[in-house]
This record gives C-alpha cells, sequence and structure tokens, in this order.
C-alpha cells in the first residue's frame, strides 16, 4: 500500500492509514485538511464513538509526506481524502489486497492486525487502547489483540529480562 502510496493513489494511502495508525475506516474518510498539522507530524479525531476516540495521533515518518501531499492546496475544510465514505476505504482496502496477491482483509481488520504488531512489539496496553480509542486495555485484547498476542507478548518480555 506505501508503494503505491507514493504514486499517488489516495486509496493506498487510505488502506496504509488503516494499518499503520490503526484508524477506524469512518474515521479516515471523515478527516478534513485542518485536522492535519502543517508539519503532518499529528492528526486529530475530532468526533469519535467514545470520548476516548477524541484525540490527536502522532503521523510515523513514513505517512507523513504522502498525507501532507494529499493536504496539499486543499482548504482547511476540505476533505483530505477527498469526497468519500467509510465503504470507499473498505473497497480500497481489498483493492490493495487483490493488486499485493494477498487475501483480501476487512480495512476494520487492519485495526486488529495493528494492534496485535503493537502488542507482540512490546507496546504497553494502555498505549495500544489509547491509539485505537479505547478506554481500556480490556476492550482492546478482547476484541483486537487477541489473547494469544498478549501472552505471547508478556512472555517474550519476560524472557527479555531473564536473558
Amino acid at each position: 500500500a506505501l508503494v503505491l502510496g507514493r504514486s499517488g493513489d489516495v486509496g493506498a494511502i487510505a488502506a496504509a492509514t488503516a494499518l499503520v495508525l490503526g484508524m477506524r475506516t469512518s474515521e479516515i474518510a471523515d478527516r478534513i485538511v485542518r485536522d492535519l498539522d502543517a508539519g503532518g507530524t499529528k492528526l486529530r479525531i475530532t468526533s469519535a464513538k467514545t470520548a476516548a476516540g477524541v484525540r490527536t495521533m502522532k503521523v510515523p515518518a513514513v505517512l507523513q509526506p504522502l498525507l501532507k501531499a494529499l493536504a496539499a492546496g486543499k482548504q482547511p475544510s476540505d476533505r483530505l481524502f477527498g469526497v468519500v465514505n467509510r465503504h470507499w476505504v473498505l473497497r480500497s482496502v481489498r483493492r490493495i489486497c487483490a493488486t499485493a496477491g494477498v487475501p483480501s482483509v476487512p480495512a476494520h481488520g487492519l485495526r486488529g492486525t495493528h494492534a496485535r504488531l503493537a502488542v507482540e512489539a512490546g507496546i504497553s496496553g494502555d498505549v495500544v487502547a489509547a491509539s485505537l480509542g479505547h478506554e481500556s486495555f480490556a476492550v482492546t485484547a478482547a476484541h483486537y489483540a487477541g489473547a494469544d498476542a498478549v501472552a505471547d507478548a508478556a512472555a517474550d518480555r519476560v524472557a527479555r529480562a531473564l536473558n
């Protein structure tokens, strides 16, 4: 998705955003230019399902130039990804999967992948929950990260501490 995003494929940038930031499809589709800071380093989610969902996210360096390019030349109130909806994000993810020759995954499933990868990398549960806009890690673990990822990450941390 990132390779296609670098070529200006807006759907690929949306798919990469879903995976790298763990955002909901509606959060991606609803972003406006003013939600992205001028440096492209922070992205604000201004309305969400819960109070915890309203948040400011740090944009990883790999996404910064792609999001900044989307914002270039647009008015602050213009939609960052254009006039799209959450179903467009889903279709974009499916298209990227087909292009890459991998099994198709739902766009929302990328939130789970994001959570699982973060937990497996040893990121604190509270940090992972906050990045997804959850009020507690219990929701993240039950619905996204998976009990096996949580257990494996804990075992890995213990093993590293003992080495």
